[in-house]
């Protein structure tokens, strides 16, 4: 909803007949869901290197694959478990989920900027 009233705003568009969907294929932003993912990805990707003050052990703990498998890469978390849907849809559930299925090449981007290019040509 937010982002279809951006594109009209954008776009300068607000006749009823104007297609939103048009628009926002003429502009190809990326979706709000893929924005959030895609930021906490990052969040977790700077957590996993350090870049930021927040100790993982706390609330995960790694996999140590030597080899990466069909659905998980080498720096695999084990993923907590989860009563309710609450908790299962918090921070580190899900973005784990998400963080496992990465390819190698994403993963092992050196620096954040490189990780979020590599997020972004994913997508």
């Amino acid at each position: 909803m937010v982002q279809r009233r951006a594109a009209r705003f954008t776009l300068n568009k607000y006749r009823r007949t104007d297609s939103v969907t048009a628009m926002l294929k003429t502009l190809s932003w990326p979706t709000l869901a893929e924005r959030r993912r895609n930021a906490r990805l990052s969040m977790f990707y700077k957590i996993h290197h350090d870049h930021v003050a927040v100790d993982p052990s706390q609330f995960v703990t790694f996999k140590n694959l030597t080899t990466p498998t069909r659905s998980e890469n080498t720096l695999a978390y084990h993923i907590p478990h989860s009563r309710t849907d609450y908790h299962r849809t918090s921070f580190f559930p899900r973005t784990i989920r998400e963080w496992n299925l990465l390819p190698e090449t994403v993963i092992k981007a050196p620096s954040p900027a490189a990780f979020k290019e590599a997020l972004n040509k994913l997508d």
